[in-house]
């Protein structure tokens, strides 16, 4: 009993036979299953780019080139080369290649001395392959979108467990190309919606300020056509009692002249003023009653030295410059034009007078004609206080007036009479600066 107590002692019996121990390169291989079932999606470069690491590992590869199917073409998207990588790697046409064979077939494709059978395939050159293993991606639909191409420098052999796993490498590839599809049909999608976005509310706006616009003009016609309905009979009940004090005055003034009752300063007073409120009710009535132009073709340097600078009252002190540069004919109404600008003139001159007494610089006035191909210019500019920004926006607002006399309608009737010659108006004002106009007009009448 001892014996035998010993002996089973020595030689004892397992209870499990043992599992023979697995070849180190099926271990590594299983690894890069795992890997590769564990890979998750992320950017589609950094996934082809692991991808095609991974192949080149599994397989003791020289290249892989991961390649997709855009029409004619090959794109490839990752290539391996010796444990470099290179992302988005060029293009080569499909058909002069063994990767055709594979769209082809649809299935798995090896050969050897690969240049010899494709001698026009210039990356198979570059990378001096012998031997060629592709494998296809399908879609969903059954159709090749990739071929993944193994080359190497030596012959190469690839079991049918090689195939399944290329297989399955192939299905991998295919989902992410699919993924890839999807983020690129959404970003479209999402781009497309961002510009109907934009567009509608580019369209909103512009419709909110359209019926804002056409809300104002709504408002300025009821105010002019209250305003032209009361011109007819105000200014005929006006220039009566204002044409009776000016025939009145006349006798006055003869009967005192040169009599010494000290009366002069208020008789003269009455005549400005009165000849004030005259110009008030023209201003009216010019300003509802849109007259019709009529053209005269005339040199507008001449016209503005003879029929507009020459008449200028200058006050002391307000220094004029002249640059009459137009050197061009073209057709206006003189008298309607001159007015505009004469009301122009008068502002300058006005503004300057204001600010005499904090003026940092002399009051210059400029007056300045210039032309383009189809226009001229002319160009009033003044070293006045300039215009403070709440009151720009309502420069051409008809009635608004920020003086003590006057009825807001000096600007209003430049802009309609330069807008009757086809033309614009522009100001340019910086506060403490001074004020520059620019009448805008074509050398050719408007029909």
């Amino acid at each position: 009993m001892q014996t035998q107590r010993r002996a089973s002692e020595r030689d004892p019996s397992p209870a499990f036979p043992s599992a023979p121990a697995a070849p180190a390169a099926e271990i590594f291989r299983l690894k890069k299953l795992y890997e590769l079932s564990m890979t998750l999606s992320g950017d589609p470069v950094d996934i082809f780019n692991y991808v095609a690491k991974m192949i080149g590992e599994l397989f003791d590869l020289k290249v892989v080139c991961l390649s997709e199917i855009r029409g004619n073409e090959l794109f490839f998207l990752s290539v391996y080369v010796q444990g470099t990588i290179y992302s988005n790697a060029g293009t080569c046409p499909l058909s002069i290649t063994p990767c055709a064979t594979v769209e082809e077939s649809k299935d798995i494709r090896i050969y050897d001395k690969v240049i010899e059978r494709f001698p026009e395939a210039s990356f198979l050159r570059d990378h001096d392959a012998y031997s060629y293993c592709g494998f296809p991606t399908l879609s969903n639909e059954g159709k090749v979108v990739a071929v993944t191409c193994m080359l190497d420098d030596r012959p190469r052999e690839f079991s049918e467990e090689d195939q399944e796993i290329l297989r399955i490498f192939g299905q991998r590839i295919g989902m992410e190309i699919e993924r890839q599809h999807h983020i690129v049909e959404r970003e479209k999608v999402e781009e497309e919606l961002r510009r109907h976005r934009d567009h509608l509310e580019a369209l909103v706006e512009s419709r909110t300020a359209q019926l804002k616009a056409a809300q104002d003009e709504l408002i300025r016609k009821e105010r002019l056509a209250t305003l032209g309905q009361l011109n007819a009979t105000v200014s005929h009940e006006l220039r009566n009692p204002l044409a009776a004090i000016r025939n009145s005055l006349y006798p006055i003034a003869e009967k005192a002249r040169d009599k010494g009752l000290g009366i002069e300063s208020a008789i003269d007073r009455i005549e400005r003023n009165v000849t004030r409120c005259d110009n008030i009710i023209t201003e009216l009535l010019d300003f509802t009653r849109i007259q019709k132009l009529e053209y005269k073709n005339v040199n507008i340097d001449d016209w503005l030295a003879t029929d507009v600078i020459r008449e200028l009252q200058i006050t002391d002190g307000v220094q004029l410059r002249e640059r009459l540069e137009s050197h061009v004919d073209a057709d206006i109404d003189p008298a309607l034009l001159r007015r505009a600008i004469l009301n122009v003139i008068e502002n300058a001159r006005q503004a300057m007078q204001t600010s005499e007494r904090g003026a940092s610089k002399p009051p210059v006035l400029t007056i300045a004609s210039t032309t383009t191909d189809s226009s001229f210019n002319v160009i009033i500019g003044d070293t006045g206080p300039g215009i403070d920004p709440e009151i720009r926006e309502h420069l051409f607002e008809p009635l608004y007036s920020t003086k003590g006399f006057g009825v807001g309608l000096g600007l209003p009737l430049v802009k309609q009479v330069v807008e009757q010659h086809g033309g614009k108006v522009a100001i340019t004002t910086e506060v403490g600066q001074g004020t520059e106009v620019t009448l805008t007009l074509p050398l050719r009448r408007i029909h």
